[in-house]
């Protein structure tokens, strides 16, 4: 079901929209750096075995001790960790770090997205290996430095904050700008395809625009609108794609003239309990879904200069009006009169 268009006035000022844009960039970047400022710490452990995932992020460190268990995977998110003890999941590094001691083990499988790990161990990796001999006496293991014990439940409360203020944001870019999370929806249904592939590339993209400004030194002053310009892509890319989920479940429950308010707060609470009720994993789908998101915007962006660059070659085409004006015929010169000597009388 298609979503209904809500455009903005023509009697709107241009100045009033950008300055709305403007502001919700801002808030939302600073609301993401206050998030990601106050985010809970690494889970550590003091003396004792762990019965849940641990998940270390970039900055930090983190050692598994001889002795210790992680019951549950390791996943390392730009950060490090070493481990010396023993891991019964897996071990995940996503831009991370992870070694593996000659005494450690880890059970389930190693899994290296974009970071590095070392695996020294001397057991073979899976369940049921037999654990290595106690160290010799001759060398002490070294005190163990005070580690803060936190709640197992804090990897949900370190990312429910963001997971909210980013939904609360991308529903306000909704309400401020309708008709262009209707265009960026359609476009998206259009050709999801090149979106994905767009939004896959637009790292690159906006690494490479980044550089031709600054190599310009004239555009540098364009760098914080370009910032601001992907932030704004990004949140309304996200609300079309809830816009898109939501129009679906809607569908699905037979509903007649769905809400497009209600679509994306739909969409948008599917997706915030998928990324925040599922570890890790909801990490990957919430980046995976960022990147649509830009993809979707760039789309839009393309398809809208596409038309503009068509209405304007129609106007350009268009031959100009006539500048010919009539020619003015001379006047007619009156019959001679008729001599009335020449007439012949009547038969």
């Amino acid at each position: 079901m298609t979503a209904q268009t809500v455009r903005p006035s023509d009697n709107t000022p241009k100045r009033t929209r950008f300055r709305s844009a403007a502001t919700l960039a801002v808030v939302a970047t600073v609301a993401m750096a206050v998030v990601f400022g106050h985010g809970t710490p690494a889970r550590a452990f003091a003396g004792e075995d762990s019965s849940d995932d641990m998940v270390v992020f970039g900055g930090q460190h983190e050692v598994i001790r001889e002795g210790q268990e992680v019951k549950g995977d390791l996943v390392v998110i730009g950060g490090s960790a070493d481990v010396m003890g023993k891991v019964d999941g897996d071990a995940v590094a996503l831009g991370g770090r992870i070694y593996v001691a000659p005494q450690g083990h880890v059970n389930g499988s190693l899994v290296n997205l974009g970071g590095v790990i070392d695996n020294e161990s001397n057991m073979p990796q899976g369940k049921g290996a037999v654990p290595p001999p106690p160290t010799s006496p001759e060398t002490p293991e070294p005190a163990p430095t005070p580690e803060a014990v936190t709640n197992p439940s804090s990897w949900d409360l370190g990312w429910l904050p963001f997971y909210l203020a980013d939904a609360v944001l991308v529903f306000l870019a909704f309400l401020l700008f309708p008709g262009r999370t209707a265009s960026a929806a359609q476009h998206l249904r259009e050709n999801p395809m090149l979106s994905g592939i767009l939004g896959f590339f637009s790292p690159i993209i906006f690494v490479l625009l980044i550089i031709a400004l600054v190599i310009t030194l004239v555009g540098i002053p364009l760098i914080p609108l370009a910032v601001i310009a992907t932030i704004g892509g990004y949140l309304i890319g996200k609300a079309a794609i809830a816009d898109f989920i939501g129009a679906r479940i809607q569908d699905l429950s037979k509903r007649a003239q769905p809400s497009p308010a209600a679509s994306v707060a739909i969409g948008l609470a599917l997706l915030f309990v998928v990324s925040a009720f599922t570890g890790w994993i909801g990490i990957v789908i919430y980046f995976c879904v960022a990147a649509l998101a830009i993809g979707a915007a760039l789309y839009m962006l393309m398809r809208t200069a596409e038309a503009y660059r068509g209405r304007k070659a129609a106007t350009t085409s268009a031959p100009p009006p006539s500048m010919h004006f009539p020619v003015p015929t001379p006047p007619t010169p009156p019959a001679p009169p008729v001599d009335p000597s020449t007439t012949y009388p009547p038969q």
